[in-house]
């Protein structure tokens, strides 16, 4: 999240970039000053309106080629996601709570030391 955030900025950003630097500039030609452009007087001699374009696509294949990535990454962590199947019947379990009660209690011991103290307090709850 945070590197798709910070590449949405940066992209925004160099959308102003492209604006500012944008070769048909009203402001250089309205201007008295003619050689200095908007691009020039607030950004740099560095950028034009090519380089900026070509910054803002790669930053676009920078934000999709991880998102691709992890989505794969996603995909192959649930594919190999295991799943109970019920022996008898060779289906998953049926959890779904059934409509005459109102609850459900797995209650879970050490064998040697709970089982009595967990037979007994099911018991209780019975």
């Amino acid at each position: 999240a945070f590197l798709s955030n910070f590449l949405l900025i940066c992209c925004f950003s160099l959308g102003i970039i492209l604006k500012l630097c944008d070769e048909n500039d009203q402001y250089a030609r309205n201007s008295n000053e003619s050689n200095i452009s908007l691009c020039n007087r607030f950004i740099a001699d560095y950028f034009n309106s090519y380089r900026a374009s070509l910054i803002v696509v790669l930053l676009t294949f920078g934000t999709l080629i991880p998102a691709i990535v992890f989505m794969v990454i996603q995909a192959i962590r649930k594919v190999r996601e295991p799943i109970v199947y019920m022996i008898s019947t060779g289906y998953p379990p049926n959890l779904e709570l059934p409509e005459e009660s109102s609850y459900h209690l797995f209650m879970s011991h050490v064998w040697n030391t709970g089982q009595a103290q967990t037979h007994a307090i099911v018991r209780k709850l019975q």
